[in-house]
């Protein structure tokens, strides 16, 4: 491997992890490059410098607080200035690279790409005739789109709340809570204002904007359900044929869409549920779990649901057949059986509880067959099992309680068992929790483009944004890479 090869890789690296993360030894990243130490601390010192990196005598070298957008893989000497404007295209769609963000020298992409400066600067060229870059001086900065609104019309969005919690819980205690902020804040920096309401304004709402002709730049219906979008499909539509001065973009949130109405985007729980799903199988086939324990505390408000929960650990056994699942939850109901609990989570969630647990009728104490089991303590399950586990916690205040408990057992975190919770609180980070989570920076971001509509954001198959997992491996499992990023 060559020298430019590993500190391309150390770049990326930086990117994708916080500051602070440990960068692998000089001797590790020797052997991995096949290099030489020495030509590694050339690499470094030069990363050093350049912000991304600093080292601490005697304990190693870390991730610094320089930001630097990843570059996509190299392309072929062949590669001509308008595939290469593409792939800078979709990185800015992605949200890889964000407003103010300058794109990298010509000097550098040429290297990358391997291809000559002339190219290059066509490629920068051709971004800024398509008005996704501005030239200032001698560098690219992202930040001029197409203007396709009209100036004299109130930048103004309109939420409405299919869902008796308000806008407080929405930000603050909802699962997607965390990419409703990136998004409110995405939009204040274009000048938009967020302003919410209830759902039972919508199709009226829409009545009064048609009749008056005057309509706000964007539309956001959260919480909806698949029988509640079918009621406003057709109010969806008037919003879709909307065209010109009149142009409302509209983004739906909610669950298990089946037939979206075309122009208007939506974002899907439960594609996010799967792209976390994905993720985590992944890492279980590769690091090879003989065992997988699902801790679900329904005590504890906030996050997903049970419903969400088991659709997750469902696509992880079918996903994982080698391995063996056990679902421990804790319900509200001191004493509640197994039994009792499926019941009333079917009571509650309908028959999506139900579905998804249907492969863990079987209650083992031995756990050679997929169990559900409920506890009012979930210590009495803080124990091994032959063959390596993995523990996964819906909140992290429970993952942390079971590393205490596993450090005080004299069990070997992270080799068995490794320790994964799903919330990623800044506790957690200061306890080295490892994480699985949503990357809500990202999905919060394509929802705010969504909207303002200066570019088209990247979507999945079925029409919905598409969204990333993020694998944080920290202190509590075992990988070879500190972040893991799935699409």
């Amino acid at each position: 491997m060559s020298g430019e090869t590993i500190k391309d890789w150390l770049r990326n690296f930086c990117v994708a992890n916080p500051p602070g993360t440990r960068v692998p030894t000089d001797r590790q990243l020797g052997r991995m490059w096949n290099l030489s130490e020495r030509t590694v601390r050339r690499i470094l010192r030069t990363l050093r410098q350049a912000g991304l990196v600093y080292r601490v005598r005697g304990k190693g070298t870390f991730v610094g607080k320089t930001h630097v957008p990843s570059i996509p893989a190299a392309l072929p000497p062949s590669t001509s200035a308008e595939k290469l404007a593409e792939s800078y295209e979709s990185l800015i769609r992605s949200g890889e690279y964000k407003i103010g963000d300058t794109l990298p020298s010509v000097k550098y992409s040429r290297t990358q790409f391997r291809v000559t400066p002339a190219t290059v600067i066509a490629a920068y060229r051709l971004l800024e005739k398509r008005r996704m870059v501005v030239k200032v001086g001698r560098a690219y900065r992202i930040g001029r789109f197409a203007n396709l609104l009209d100036r004299r019309r109130a930048k103004r969005i309109e939420l409405f709340l299919f869902s008796p919690c308000d806008e407080v819980q929405l930000y603050s205690e909802d699962f997607l809570a965390p990419a409703y902020r990136k998004m409110e804040l995405e939009l204040l920096k274009h000048g938009f204002s967020v302003r919410s309401r209830p759902a039972k304004q919508f199709c009226a709402a829409i009545r009064d904007w048609k009749s008056q002709r005057t309509y706000p730049l964007g539309v956001i219906a959260a919480f909806v359900e698949r029988d509640m979008h079918d009621e406003m499909r057709s109010s969806l539509e008037d919003l879709a044929r909307l065209g010109g001065q009149n142009r409302c973009r509209a983004l739906v949130v909610g669950d298990s869409f089946h037939d979206c109405v075309k122009d208007v985007s939506y974002l899907d729980l439960s594609s996010v549920t799967s792209t976390l799903s994905h993720a985590l199988a992944r890492y279980i086939c590769d690091q090879g779990f003989a065992h997988v324990r699902f801790f679900f505390d329904e005590r504890r408000g906030g996050g997903r649901t049970f419903a969400s929960h088991m659709k997750t650990m469902t696509e992880l056994r079918r996903a994982c057949s080698r391995a063996v699942f056990c679902v421990v939850v804790k319900s509200v109901i001191s004493g509640e059986t197994a039994d009792q609990f499926v019941e009333r989570m079917a009571e509650i969630h309908g028959m999506s509880a139900l579905i998804h647990v249907k492969d863990f009728e079987h209650v083992s104490p031995s756990e050679t067959e997929h169990a559900l089991v409920a506890v009012d303590d979930f210590a009495t399950r803080f124990s091994t099992s032959p063959g390596r586990s993995l523990w996964l916690f819906s909140h992290d205040a429970h993952a942390a309680a079971a590393l205490t408990h596993a450090r005080n057992a004299r069990m070997r975190v992270p080799d068995d068992p490794s320790i994964m919770g799903f919330e990623n609180n800044p506790d957690s980070c200061a306890l080295g929790l490892s994480s699985c989570t949503p990357d809500f920076d990202t999905m919060g971001h394509q929802m705010a483009h969504a909207l303002i509509g200066d570019y088209e954001v990247e979507k999945t198959e079925k029409g919905y944004i598409k969204t990333q997992a993020l694998l944080l491996h920290r202190l509590t499992t075992a990988a070879a890479q500190v972040l893991t990023r799935e699409p």
